[in-house]
């Protein structure tokens, strides 16, 4: 599990990413390298998914690019990347580059393809670049803001982040992606404060009530955690993550047969892949435990 998306719909179950295309499109990625194996957890304790930041604009700019052959590569590189291969995409990017140096979609879609792969320090120039051309553009801002989060300069994401709110205060996901990386730096509260306030600007934000539930376990809010979980659950009953981390919240809670069913019902909807095996492997131990008599 990762910590950040740039441009997403989901808290942990497969990022999608917003993409410029000449034509305005958008669209989804693949999904991000696999983090990983996490240690496995103490008895009774709770085990937390990683949240990830959820960003989403609700348009892309049209490019003023007219150089057709440019914008050419760069939607080829989208296609490419709703196909999944991501090698494939990062040259079309940057061969739309090499015709027209100041792209500003094409420095986008690359800074972001770079980042999914987890060349933080290609991503960073390249949403540099993309900011020297348009400095005002807030998903760029944003975008840059995951970057930093991902390569460690909390301080530095923090300020894109609020650039964001600065300009467009009811941001949902600018609430979101703040509250997270607050989080990360130890400041649990004012993470709680951000994902409170996107819950008041939009109550049925599942990102920011799982997020929210995390940070009140950090708080040892248990019961306000499941609370969480549960209304997360109601708006997207199958989202396996959500059913792993109740599961283990409840049985932190002595709450053996609650926690049994929810373990069940994640190992239903979990794919068996390599990267969910530890996981898996994980909800099967807790849930032998949880049925001994």
């Amino acid at each position: 599990m990762s910590d950040v998306v740039r441009l997403r719909f989901l808290i942990s179950l497969g990022p999608a990413l917003f993409l410029c295309l000449s034509l305005s499109a958008i669209g989804p990625s693949a999904a991000a390298p696999a983090k990983p194996a996490p240690p496995a957890p103490p008895p009774d304790q709770p085990v937390t998914v990683e949240e990830e930041v959820l960003s989403i604009t609700d348009k892309i700019t049209k490019p003023i690019d007219n150089d057709a052959e440019a914008m050419r590569h760069n939607d080829l590189g989208v296609a490419f990347v709703f196909k999944g291969d991501l090698a494939q995409a990062i040259d079309e990017f940057t061969h739309a580059l090499r015709l027209q140096a100041n792209y500003f979609a094409a420095h986008l879609n690359l800074a972001n393809t770079l980042l999914d792969i987890g060349r933080y320090d290609d991503a960073l120039t390249e949403f540099k670049a993309a900011l020297r051309l348009k400095p005002d553009d807030l998903k760029a801002h944003n975008d840059y803001g995951v970057a930093l989060k991902e390569r460690g300069d909390l301080e530095g994401a923090i300020a894109e982040f609020r650039t964001v709110l600065r300009h467009r205060p009811d941001d949902v996901n600018a609430h979101n992606n703040l509250g997270v990386t607050l989080k990360a730096k130890g400041d649990t509260e004012g993470a709680i404060a951000e994902y409170r306030t996107a819950l008041e600007l939009q109550p049925d934000d599942v990102n920011a009530h799982f997020n929210l539930a995390l940070a009140l376990i950090d708080k040892q809010d248990l019961e306000g955690a499941v609370g969480e979980f549960r209304t997360a659950l109601r708006v997207r009953p199958n989202d396996a993550k959500i059913r792993f981390n109740l599961g283990y919240t409840l049985a932190a809670l002595g709450r053996r047969t609650d926690a049994a069913q929810e373990l069940r019902h994640y190992l239903r909807l979990e794919r068996d892949t390599p990267a969910n095996r530890p996981w898996l492997e994980q909800a099967e131990s807790k849930l032998r435990e949880l049925e001994m008599p």
